[in-house]
């Protein structure tokens, strides 16, 4: 589902003003209207953005999350001149809501008066994405590498996490064994179902039910509604409230890579791009250990 800059500029507002009618007031729209670009939101996100009171709407954590990159890329827009693109970046969600932020606060100033196109997308259309100069993501496939100037910028940790409720409910393995009677939320990224397969001897992991997605959204939300176990960055679902690890030494690492299609003619504008990012990309992968409570 596609969801245009005014939903998200609409949720700011909600979350700014606290009702939705004080919102719409201030964007000067009617409230139904205000209403459906949050419900959009929260569909295509999977996630729920408010609760609501007696006149208000309380935002929850997760809209609070959303609301400050929403900010932050509302006041860099409306620092950054209107002007040539320099560059358009094909981006996964989970570098757009991990690493991106930080590489986008540095255009500004190491990059004065460029502009910059971020289109964020699963896996599967980054890597199959025609108009894009530059492609942040991870694990790209050999024939990818091969036909890119490609940047290996830093390692993921991938491992397994569940929400307390799921565990209390269905039990906490103590072992790969007792896997086989759990639930998987996974992902369709073939290096990670191998390495399942051929070193935990967890191909048929399932327990009759197998949730598989490449879209961050989706995976969090399924993870915090106590869906299963799931296999996903550890610097990303562990951070999260009222989840923990599982089995922390099973663990799987993923390269994050920055490719530029080797086809393309050198341009010293998406060189300077490319530069920037991996040159962010690699301090933040410095940055980001793993933390997170261990069931």
């Amino acid at each position: 589902m596609t969801v245009d800059w005014d939903a998200y500029r609409s949720m700011l507002e909600v979350v700014r003003n606290g009702s939705l009618d004080a919102a719409a007031r201030a964007q000067g729209l009617a409230v139904p209207t205000l209403r459906r670009r949050i419900h959009r939101l929260e569909d295509a996100w999977g996630l729920s953005l408010f609760s609501s009171g007696p006149g208000r709407m309380a935002a929850t954590p997760a809209a609070l999350r959303l609301s400050g990159l929403v900010e932050e890329m509302s006041q860099l827009a409306a620092r950054r001149p209107v002007g040539a693109v320099a560059a358009t970046l094909a981006v996964t969600h989970l570098f757009a809501a991990f690493f991106l932020p930080a590489v986008l606060r540095r255009f500004d100033s190491a990059l004065p008066g460029k502009r910059v196109s971020v289109v964020t997308a699963t896996w599967d259309d980054v890597a199959f994405a025609k108009d894009a100069d530059v492609k942040l993501m991870l694990h790209p496939t050999q024939e990818m590498l091969a036909s890119c100037r490609s940047y290996c910028v830093g390692r993921v940790e991938l491992g397994l996490f569940a929400s307390r409720t799921y565990l209390e409910r269905r039990g906490t393995p103590k072992s790969t064994d007792e896997l086989a009677g759990h639930r998987r939320i996974g992902s369709t990224i073939q290096p990670v179902n191998e390495w399942f397969g051929d070193v935990l001897g967890l191909a048929d992991w399932s327990a009759g039910f197998d949730y598989q997605t490449n879209w961050l959204p989706a995976l969090l939300s399924a993870l915090d509604r106590g869906v299963g176990i799931a296999v996903g960055p550890a610097s990303v679902l562990g951070d999260r409230r009222k989840v923990v690890r599982v089995l922390p030494h099973v663990k799987y690492e993923m390269d994050l890579w920055v490719l530029r299609d080797k086809r393309e003619d050198s341009d010293p504008e998406v060189d300077a791009v490319i530069a920037l990012i991996c040159d962010e990309l690699r301090k933040s992968c410095n940055r980001h250990e793993a933390t997170y409570e261990v069931s």
